[in-house]
């Protein structure tokens, strides 16, 4: 991808994975309330086995590489690119506290929440969860900040935004509508930070980028 455009098209990757997060939650409450909770699992083994087919199938292959390294040298380096990029670290820290922390800690409790308080079934939960597509529809758009040269900035804005969420999920949990609105406002900062958090990894280097990513 043309520098210019690749904020926008991690925006798209990233999308596309919050989308099948996002689904994954709704089908699976529609299969445990309708055939139990371990059918899912099944289920899951054979959408991974179909998805594998599919990855053989269309990946590309007789790509030249430039840089020739033995696979296990290549793993390795997955955990010395902080070494060689120290700048990473601060992406690694604002994501890994984002997403590893406030992220999970929000739809855990949300969780809990909407089970003891309002009753809600799997079903519901995972038809609540929808509430997410906000972010996952933005990742373009969000992708195209980072391109215009305003990634940082906005990235502050977002991270400010998804503590905003957690603080006004404790003063209105009583009210489904209001934990609906913040719920999407949520997901969009989330993905705010997610996005533009790759397209700085990714500026990093253009020849490891996919050793970036799995640190990442």
């Amino acid at each position: 991808a043309a520098p210019s455009q690749q904020g926008k098209l991690i925006g798209i990757v990233v999308s596309g994975i919050t989308i099948g997060i996002l689904l994954a939650r709704f089908i699976s409450g529609i299969v445990v309330e309708l055939a139990g909770w371990r059918s899912i699992y099944l289920l899951a083994v054979v959408l991974n086995l179909a998805a594998l087919g599919l990855a053989w199938q269309c990946v590309p292959r007789g790509i030249p590489i430039k840089n020739h390294m033995f696979y296990m040298r290549l793993l390795l380096s997955v955990f010395t690119t902080a070494k060689r990029f120290p700048s990473m670290w601060t992406i690694f820290v604002i994501q890994g506290m984002v997403f590893g922390i406030i992220f999970n800690s929000f739809w855990t409790a949300m969780t809990f929440l909407l089970t003891e308080t309002f009753a809600f079934n799997t079903l519901q939960i995972g038809v609540f969860s929808l509430s997410g597509l906000t972010g996952a529809l933005a990742g373009v758009y969000l992708g195209g900040l980072h391109d215009k040269g305003h990634g940082g900035f906005y990235k502050g804005l977002f991270v400010i935004g998804t503590l905003v969420s957690m603080v006004a999920s404790v003063y209105f949990y009583t009210s489904l509508i209001a934990l609906l609105l913040i719920a999407a406002f949520f997901a969009l900062m989330m993905q705010g930070v997610s996005v533009i958090s790759q397209a700085q990894l990714f500026q990093l280097s253009d020849t490891e980028r996919s050793r970036l990513n799995t640190a990442f």
